[in-house]
């Protein structure tokens, strides 16, 4: 397959080197998106990479999402049924990244891809089970009431009040979300900290489908620009 590709992507590469690096990215990522054959093959755009891959071409595109991209970058995954592992979760290995006054995908979607975001997924998904899909973005109290004049739900945990021990083994977020939810008879939108030494504070979006989570998103950027921009600071 790979010397297929190359020799297809000869026609419209320069060099040899191009057309391998070309034909690589095609054959790496015909594997990612491979599916089993049973009694009907469903079509692509069915397929849970493809349903991620969209919301995410939505997102980036809309006016001012620069604007909700923390320091630390943005993911955006989404748990193919059954998913109970970070690295059974789709996500994009690499990150939405802010560039200026834009928003560009950096890297693949792909199973493991992300680790904090897919472990807010999996903590939610231990509670309520549907909540499948989920982008962290910006913390800010202008985006704290653009998400109560939406009428989302709103839940907090405090990691300053985390245990040394949750801190050594890696898994504050799968800490932290399954803290917040244990008391919530619904599943909250949006789950926030207000950081911790070292540790920005964060806003995670939650929903049942990434074309969900990517409704959600929109109900936060109106026309209107969204407060100061993060860049000035």
């Amino acid at each position: 397959c790979t010397y297929s590709a190359i020799l297809a992507c000869l026609v419209t590469s320069n060099s040899v080197a191009a057309a391998a690096e070309q034909a690589h990215r095609m054959t790496h990522d015909a594997l990612h998106t491979t599916i089993k054959i049973g009694k009907t093959t469903p079509i692509s755009s069915e397929l849970p990479s493809s349903k991620l891959a969209s919301a995410i071409g939505s997102v980036v595109s809309l006016p001012h999402m620069y604007r909700l991209i923390p320091q630390c970058q943005t993911n955006f995954v989404h748990a193919p049924e059954g998913a109970t592992r970070p690295d059974e979760v789709l996500g994009v290995r690499g990150r939405l990244v802010r560039v200026g006054r834009q928003v560009i995908l950096t890297g693949v979607i792909s199973l493991g891809g992300s680790k904090h975001v897919a472990s807010a997924v999996c903590a939610m998904r231990g509670r309520f089970p549907d909540m499948r899909s989920a982008i962290n973005i910006r913390y800010s109290q202008e985006m704290l009431s653009r998400l109560v004049r939406a009428g989302f739900t709103i839940v907090y945990y405090d990691r300053e009040s985390e245990p040394q021990y949750i801190k050594e083994s890696g898994s504050s977020i799968l800490w932290g979300i399954s803290r917040a939810v244990e008391q919530c008879e619904e599943p909250p939108d949006a789950i926030c900290h207000r950081g911790d030494f070292g540790k920005e504070p964060m806003i995670i979006l939650f929903g049942v489908t990434p074309s969900d989570v990517a409704s959600k998103i929109r109900k936060l950027i109106p026309p209107t620009k969204l407060g100061d921009d993060p860049n000035s600071h």
